[in-house]
């Protein structure tokens, strides 16, 4: 629309001196007909010049212009496709693996919590990076959990425990109302006397050799504490397109590529899977 604009006055303006040219060679008197023969070839001069001379100086610049701009465009659409190539290659190790399933559980155990991007967004090597695409963070990721999470038709479990870096446990009571929530003012127990049979934890996949290409991975691990035995495991890929090339962040739901596709789950997907194994 702009060059639009700018297009009809450019050539609007330059009709118009034209037009004024040739006017005055039409007016002149016939004593002066050398001046209107002047005037005449000026106006000719000026549609030649701004019809002909300067629009095809324009095009053969523009030209110029790509053919340097081919080269950088070239080797980003190379390395784009090269990155597109091992996140594809990559998705063909990504599903779930489901071993035995548990009937009526009660609570779970959460070896870790799901970290904010918020300040890593365009690095490269942020550790949880596909968290973006798939979970909440901090306490609204134990909320995923919860019996009542946002709603209190939410099927989920009626206790979640948190291991702490100090080997604390914190247990978190049906999900409350959110303030006091994430205050931990109530709904808490500290080191509670039977902690949860059943783990959930993650491991996340931080290869420099795919992170160079903007792909990330994880895994979900359910395990059972009682006999070390692995409940189910599910595999994610993520490729953030941008590839660090957009100044709001790479690792952004809207801007990256999972396999299996997360639209559909929101963001609840590990305890979305915890459930099909370990039903509350």
């Amino acid at each position: 629309m702009a060059s639009l604009v700018v297009s009809t006055i450019y050539f609007g303006l330059m009709g118009l001196l034209a037009g004024f040219f040739l006017l005055l060679a039409l007016v002149f008197p016939k004593r002066f007909k050398k001046i209107k023969i002047a005037f005449a070839v000026m106006s000719v001069g000026v549609l030649l010049w701004f019809l002909v001379v300067i629009p095809v100086w324009a095009r053969v610049s523009l030209k110029i212009a790509e053919e340097k701009k081919r080269p950088i465009r070239e080797a980003a659409e190379k390395r784009y496709n090269e990155a597109r190539a091992v996140f594809d290659e990559q998705c063909k190790k990504a599903g779930e693996k489901i071993y035995r399933t548990v009937d009526n559980v009660d609570g779970v155990m959460l070896l870790k919590i799901r970290q904010s991007p918020a300040l890593h967004l365009n690095d490269p090597l942020f550790e949880d990076a596909v968290v973006a695409a798939i979970d909440n963070t901090g306490h609204d990721y134990i909320g995923t959990f919860l019996q009542g999470w946002f709603d209190p038709h939410y099927k989920g479990y009626s206790f979640v425990d948190v291991l702490n870096e100090d080997g604390s446990i914190k247990r978190y009571l049906d999900y409350k109302e959110y303030a006091s929530f994430i205050q931990d003012q109530d709904g808490v127990v500290i080191n509670p006397d039977n902690p949860a049979r059943y783990v959930v934890t993650y491991e996340n996949n931080v290869n420099p050799e795919l992170r160079k290409h903007w792909v990330a991975g994880t895994t979900i691990k359910i395990i059972d504490r009682q006999t070390d035995e692995l409940l189910a495991e599910k595999t994610i890929f993520a490729f953030a397109r941008t590839m660090g090339n957009y100044s709001h962040g790479a690792w952004v739901d809207s801007r990256m590529d999972t396999c299996p596709d997360m639209e559909e789950l929101g963001r609840k997907f590990t305890a979305q899977f915890a459930m099909a194994v370990l039903k509350p």
